[in-house]
């Protein structure tokens, strides 16, 4: 289960298991479908390594030249646009959130990839019932601390980029 929250391919199985898709980027299974600009990932990975902004499905295959439908190793998902980013970390037993703690941070552009961007400021910022509801639906079955993170639409739903079943970098 760890490895499947720290998984961004196996994230968005997950999410479609539980019916929170929605609550997660789109998620393209091949370059020529995904509207652009994109993000793409690797599977595993922190600290935005490997990771870019593609804007054509010519930077996807020139950055993973197999990259392919159904790929299990990388995950090209929806750019979520906007400067606010949040950063949650949970304390959880048995599946039971029992502290959060959310950080908001501003960056100086709408479409990046963390951390090449630079940071505008950060704060302390209150804790959303339906963001804590939809995170309490991933951690069903966890114990321990985890991370997540994410933007909101202007909507107010939540887009979970990943789940980090760690301290997030933020606390550290």
């Amino acid at each position: 289960f760890v490895a499947q929250l720290d998984n961004k391919v196996q994230l968005h199985e997950l999410a479609m298991h539980l019916n929170l898709s929605s609550c997660l980027p789109t998620h393209y299974r091949n370059a020529s479908e995904a509207t652009y600009p994109c993000i793409l990932k690797p599977a595993f990975g922190c600290y935005g390594v490997d990771m870019l902004v593609a804007n054509t499905s010519e930077d996807v295959y020139a950055a993973v030249p197999d990259f392919d439908e159904g790929s299990r190793n990388w995950a090209l998902q929806e750019c979520i646009r906007g400067r606010m980013e949040y950063s949650t970390s949970l304390l959880v037993q048995n599946g039971c959130i029992l502290d959060m703690v959310t950080i908001r941070y501003e960056y100086d552009g709408e479409v990046y990839v963390w951390p090449r961007v630079r940071e505008v400021g950060k704060w302390l910022h209150p804790n959303d019932e339906s963001h804590r509801e939809v995170m309490g639906r991933f951690l069903a079955n966890y114990s321990g601390i985890c991370n997540f993170n994410y933007k909101v639409r202007p909507d107010g739903r939540i887009a979970i980029f990943e789940v980090n079943p760690r301290v997030g970098a933020d606390l550290t």
